[in-house]
């Protein structure tokens, strides 16, 4: 497993952003989806993405992804 520099290709130009939809049910899946995610890469969303947002069941995904134990 690499640092995260090399899997973002070292760059500084670009910020790379996560949108979650919304869609009741369909968030199980899309919880599933990240996290597999996260675990595959080996970093956590909020280290891996600059910006994640949502709407309804997307958006409290983005805050449950984002928010860290240290506050």
């Amino acid at each position: 497993m690499g640092s995260l520099g090399s899997l973002r290709g070292g760059s500084d130009f670009y910020k790379l952003g996560l949108s979650l939809d919304g869609g009741g049910v369909r968030g199980m899946l899309l919880a599933t989806e990240l996290n597999y995610l996260a675990t595959k890469v080996g970093y956590p969303l909020h280290k891996i993405f600059d910006c994640i947002g949502g709407t309804s069941i997307g958006g409290i995904l983005a805050l449950a992804s984002a928010g860290t134990l240290d506050g």
